[in-house]
Formats: structure tokens, C-alpha cells, sequence
């Protein structure tokens, strides 16, 4: 029988999640890390959440790590 249920708001969740993706695919566990703590230890427990975050290269595709490869290539010669 259940007595208790816990309010979920769906809205706040969702941006919750937002913010927590946004975190992983640009990276900034590391520096978040750094402006808190002082130090960009990684811990472990998010790099057993996921493995892909070990390395940034492996969420990009190809064309967006050559677009990158690119745009540093213009920028260093053009000075």
C-alpha cells in the first residue's frame, strides 16, 4: 500500500537534464571542478557515468573535428 508519493515537477526536471547535457557535451565538468573545489580533479563517479566523456574527441564527428582543424589553421597563419 502506498502512502507517500514524492511531486515530480516535469518542467524543472527537464531543465535539470538540459543543463546537465549541456554540461557534458561542451566539457565543463572539469572546469566547474577547478572554480569550486579549486582544482580539476575528475572523479570517478562521472567517469564511470560516462565513457565517452573520458575523451572529447569521440562525441564529435568528423566533419566538426576537421570545421575545427580548419578555422585554428586559418587563424594561426593569418597572423
Amino acid at each position: 500500500m502506498i502512502t507517500h508519493t514524492k511531486m515530480v515537477d516535469s518542467d524543472l526536471e527537464s531543465e535539470i537534464q538540459l543543463l546537465d547535457n549541456y554540461i557534458v557535451n561542451h566539457n565543463l565538468r572539469n572546469r566547474i571542478n577547478r572554480l569550486i573545489h579549486g582544482c580539476s580533479h575528475k572523479w570517478s563517479y562521472y567517469e564511470n557515468e560516462n565513457p565517452k566523456e573520458i575523451s572529447p574527441i569521440k562525441n564529435k564527428s568528423l566533419h566538426t573535428l576537421y570545421q575545427q582543424y580548419a578555422d585554428e589553421m586559418i587563424e594561426n597563419h593569418g597572423k
